[in-house]
């Protein structure tokens, strides 16, 4: 016969418990922190964008008005323009400066399709406002806003 005795002294079998997700290894809390970290520069680089261009947007809004005074038009522009230049260098710029400081600004490709344009411009300054003028010069300041502003750092002082 068999010893019964051996077998009463073992135990049942203990199932290990299931491993937890808490704490976690030291490679998640790294994903974590790296996660983290791209969502925060993220959000800045973000912010810094829209900031950068909220006065174009802004001088943009202001020229859907139809506007019959040059000098008002001007006037937005370099509102604009305060935000992303000098405002010495800006605050000086009249007549043909002005209209060469806003050529100057556009990418090479838009400039030479807009210097008849701005000769046109140069011209009507000086002459009793007139709808047409003010008309063809702020189309072209909404042209200018959208290709110039921002302005790259390459292309101003």
């Amino acid at each position: 016969m068999i010893d019964q005795q051996p077998l009463a002294a073992l135990h049942d079998i203990v199932a290990a418990p299931a491993a937890s997700w808490w704490p976690l290894a030291p490679g998640w809390y790294a994903a974590a922190l790296l996660v983290l970290l791209m969502v925060v520069l993220s959000s800045r680089a973000l912010w810094h964008y829209y900031q950068r261009r909220r006065l174009r947007k802004l001088a943009l809004r202001a020229l859907r008005l139809p506007f019959t005074d040059f000098n008002a038009i001007t006037l937005t522009l370099k509102q604009a323009c305060l935000g992303y230049f000098d405002p010495q260098q800006i605050a000086r710029l009249s007549g043909p400066q002005w209209f060469a400081f806003l050529q100057q600004q556009l990418p090479s490709g838009v400039q030479a399709q807009h210097a008849a344009t701005l000769e046109q411009l140069q011209q009507t300054a000086y002459q009793p406002s007139s709808a047409a003028g003010c008309e063809l010069y702020q189309g072209f300041a909404r042209l200018w806003l959208r290709h110039a502003l921002p302005p790259r750092s390459n292309r101003h002082d």
